[in-house]
């Protein structure tokens, strides 16, 4: 049994053709943007936020200790002196619970850090994951059914081809048969012959 296919334009095969193509780069592009934000997110996580806050809480430890050394010299030397000269310290015990605050502060960030390093190299994870399947449409079965559009397109160029060569001649054709057939067979044109008598 012959199998037909009714091609309304073969025109219409090469624009949808040149539309997947289109597809295929902007898909791949965007694919390819999102991946690597996803590793410039997990490297700024990792690497680059860590450092900056594991830096930030070494400056404000010295700095707590060193603020806490100098109000306690001070407390000192101011202790040997008359009860009624002695200074309350004030500005130096904000400073130095300023320090701590922001120390505290630093160290809780760079836990937070590390924590939501985990998770979203976890995510992203999943993230490839998922688009593996996207992946492989895009750089194996989508490029396949490009190539066999174009082979499509080929084939029924050829055919078009034969199509209008058969046009041009099939005329002539059926009029030399449309002549055969109106020729008499000579069987069916000999008069039959009389019986003998007996």
């Amino acid at each position: 049994m012959s199998r037909m296919a009714k091609v309304g334009s073969i025109q219409d095969l090469m624009d949808f053709r040149a539309s997947l193509a289109k597809f295929i780069q902007a898909a791949s592009a965007t694919l390819d943007e999102s991946l690597g934000e996803i590793r410039r997110i997990e490297n700024w996580l990792k690497n680059e936020q860590p450092a900056y806050w594991k830096k930030k809480e070494m400056f404000l430890t010295d700095k707590v200790t060193q603020i806490r050394q100098d109000l306690s010299r001070k407390q000192q030397l101011d202790s040997v002196g008359p009860v009624q000269s002695r200074k309350s310290y004030v500005d130096e015990k904000q400073a130095l619970e300023k320090a701590r605050r922001l120390l505290e502060e630093t160290q809780e960030k760079l836990k937070n850090t590390k924590r939501w390093s985990v998770i979203v190299e976890r995510e992203a994870s999943i993230y490839r994951g998922m688009t593996n399947d996207l992946r492989d449409m895009l750089e194996v079965k989508l490029p396949n059914a490009r190539a066999q559009l174009d082979n499509m397109v080929m084939a029924l160029e050829a055919y078009a081809a034969v199509a209008e060569e058969e046009d041009q001649t099939g005329p002539a054709m059926v009029f030399d048969e449309e002549l055969e057939s109106d020729q008499p067979d000579d069987q069916s044109e000999k008069e039959p012959k009389p019986k003998e008598k007996s």
